[in-house]
């Protein structure tokens, strides 16, 4: 009976060991698995708590990035739909690749900027100060030019006067008349007179006659002399192409302008002689230019 008892014990602690060990595969299994749950929470704490960092990174980034776009006056918050991130993000892709193939930043950089920065500033400074003088310049110019035209135009509307009183006194009742080539910009054209002699149409000078041209261009010297005197004037042979009825008129007309200045005229008309205050008759003798007074020429006459 001990010995079955003993058979049949031994078996029960055989059974038990192998139940022991049973369960002692079981406890390590779990306390490997543990273990790999252990290091699977620390991995997991690590990257929430990394993650908590980038949040916080992240909040201040857009923080600064919503000042910066209130700065340049967007107040509310950008809708962005996801095509326009993914935009968005292959642009900054290819601006990471393109500033990854950026050499070596040059470091005299910013100085040399600060360098041109002042330099901008001086030239825009003097830009500015020879944008005024020019247009100080330019508003000179159009006084300038507002005063010529003027000036221009009160003398013309003057020797315009003088020639038609000095035109009317030559031929005797006729009329000549200057008119501007272009009225609106006087200085871009000429002068054209217009003349009419008695009992003849009115034409331009440079149609007429040659002795109506000398009528004219006599008339225009007077109308000059009249607006700008001088003390005396020399005329050789003025009256060559005017018949005897306007050498006469010229005579009488420098017998009454001599009453203000003097007048020397050299001519080969007796219409003029005889109207001359005093005559002087000039010959040449041996190579010698002799002069002789009116007295000689009436004792000769």
């Amino acid at each position: 009976d001990l010995e079955k008892s003993r058979d049949e014990l031994s078996k029960t602690v055989l059974s038990a060991k192998e139940e022991a060990q049973k369960f002692t595969s079981q406890i390590d299994e779990i306390d490997k698995v543990l273990r790999k749950l252990d290091t699977e929470y620390e991995e997991t704490d690590r990257l929430w708590n990394q993650c908590q960092l980038n949040i916080q990174s992240s909040l201040i980034q857009l923080e600064q990035w919503k000042n910066q776009l209130k700065q340049y006056g967007y107040e509310k918050p950008l809708e962005v739909t996801p095509e326009e991130v993914g935009k968005i993000e292959a642009v900054l892709k290819m601006l990471r690749f393109e500033f990854e193939r950026i050499e070596a930043v040059n470091q005299l950089a910013l100085s040399h900027y600060a360098e041109q920065i002042a330099r901008y500033k001086e030239l825009s400074l003097r830009m500015n100060e020879l944008e005024r003088e020019k247009q100080a310049i330019i508003k000179f110019m159009e006084e300038i030019e507002s005063k010529k035209r003027k000036v221009f135009l009160e003398a013309f509307e003057k020797i315009n006067q003088n020639l038609q009183r000095y035109f009317s006194k030559l031929t005797g009742g006729g009329t000549a008349t200057l008119k501007l080539e272009n009225p609106e910009d006087p200085f871009a054209g000429g002068i054209d007179m217009i003349v009419q002699f008695p009992n003849k149409p009115s034409i331009v000078v440079s149609g007429a006659s040659g002795g109506e041209r000398s009528v004219a261009a006599v008339a225009f010297l007077f109308a000059i002399k009249e607006f700008t005197p001088a003390a005396f004037y020399i005329m050789d042979e003025v009256d060559a192409h005017l018949d005897a009825f306007h050498v006469s008129k010229l005579a009488d007309l420098l017998l009454e302008e001599s009453e203000k200045t003097q007048f020397i005229i050299i001519t080969l008309k007796p219409e003029m002689v005889n109207k001359a205050q005093k005559v002087y008759g000039v010959y040449g003798r041996n190579g010698v230019s002799n002069v002789v007074s009116a007295k000689f020429l009436e004792v000769q006459s």
